[in-house]
């Protein structure tokens, strides 16, 4: 990785000097990994759930001097932290193929694009289904490769199809999900062919926002979106959305936070 590399950061490793204070604690690092916000519980060690009590801070990772432990940052200045979901996504699930082109063509908007499901398709925006001799997954896996193959999504998406589910994920991982249509329309109200999780995709670069208040998730001690799931804290948003390098030397979404009067 390149140290002129923006986009990324390495998990653990606070990239200015200022930080107050930290300690190990007798928790496996390999259950608080560093960018978590952990707390303490009624044992003295480290747990991400909200009910066992106050925040300690965020982990940097295993201990270097004790491989067993996990140090912990009181307090500091752009540490990174994990984010409970990455790039923008949506969820096509098929569920009757041959309602998708039952009485009429059927279509699914993903971003400005619209693809057209047909009993025969040539066009880059047209979509395999035929009424019979088909399955959801079949479908599912043409509609994948049809959003990876096309001239103007493939620039801008990956889709997975894993049986009758299809993920659509966006390729800017700073992309707000809620920009983007995942609009189902189907040309027969009695005859639905597939499903989508959202009218738009969700997650991506609205979940991060420079100078705003961090939100822990209460279960996992991932920064998150304001819920009820999720706790304020004292610390905020130092960068945008970032990829995080864990130290297997995975990646995952990451951001720069600030918390110098400590969570």
């Amino acid at each position: 990785m390149s140290l002129q590399d923006l986009t990324k950061c390495v998990m653990g490793a606070v990239q200015t000097s200022l930080r107050k204070g930290s300690e190990d604690f007798a928790s496996d690092p390999a259950t608080f990994l560093a960018g978590l916000a952990v707390r303490r519980n009624s044992s003295g060690l480290l747990s991400t759930t909200k009910n066992d009590g106050g925040w300690v801070g965020i982990s940097l990772g295993k201990s270097l001097s004790e491989n067993k432990n996990t140090t912990v940052l009181k307090a500091g200045d752009m540490v990174p932290v994990l984010l409970s979901s990455g790039a923008a996504q949506g969820v096509v699930t098929i569920t009757n193929y041959a309602n998708l082109v039952a009485t009429s063509n059927d279509t699914l908007k993903i971003g400005a694009t619209t693809f057209t499901f047909k009993t025969s398709a040539s066009a880059e925006d047209e979509v395999l289904c035929a009424a019979s001799g088909s399955s959801n997954s079949a479908v599912a896996a043409a509609l994948a490769a049809k959003v990876n193959a096309h001239s103007v999504a493939k620039l801008l998406f990956k889709a997975v199809a894993v049986g009758a589910v299809v993920t659509i994920t966006a390729l800017d991982p700073y992309t707000d999900g809620e920009d983007i249509d995942l609009v189902y329309t189907d040309n027969h109200a009695t005859s639905i062919g597939l499903t989508v999780d959202d009218v738009t995709f969700t997650g991506g670069a609205d979940e991060v926002v420079i100078g705003s208040n961090v939100y822990f998730d209460d279960v996992t001690g991932k920064a998150g979106p304001a819920d009820e799931t999720t706790t304020v804290s004292n610390a905020i948003y130092m960068s945008g959305y970032l990829t995080g390098i864990q130290e297997d030397g995975s990646t995952a979404p990451a951001a720069l936070i600030s918390f110098v009067g400590g969570l």
